[in-house]
């Protein structure tokens, strides 16, 4: 995946992959709701990428919601099933939700 000029890497576990690759009809794939949520913690990366991410971001179930078409109890349900694969570390606070996809690196150019 590239970024303006750099290229990050994204390890996905096989189990990953089976889930995302379910389709969901007239709708955001969850493919594509990955990549949207892998597309926003790469924007903190190109700031702030230490050889790793521990910069989390902070969206809300509405907005993702909004954003995606789906219902929020779908938005939630798909969170909390890409905790459990470990692909995302997800922590609801006042605000809304922050969210770190893990298992990114950054590719030597």
């Amino acid at each position: 995946m590239t970024t303006d000029n750099l290229r990050f890497s994204v390890r996905m576990s096989t189990e990953l992959v089976a889930f995302l690759g379910k389709a969901m009809p007239h709708r955001t794939s969850r493919i594509e709701a990955y990549t949207d949520l892998l597309n926003e913690q790469i924007k903190l990366l190109k700031i702030d990428f230490k050889g790793g991410c521990s910069v989390p971001f902070l969206v809300t179930i509405f907005d993702l919601s909004e954003r995606w078409d789906w219902s929020r109890p779908t938005v939630i349900r798909f969170l909390e099933s890409l905790s459990r694969i470990g692909a995302i570390k997800s922590e609801r606070c006042h605000d809304g939700t922050l969210i770190t996809v893990l298992n990114i690196s950054q590719d030597n150019p």
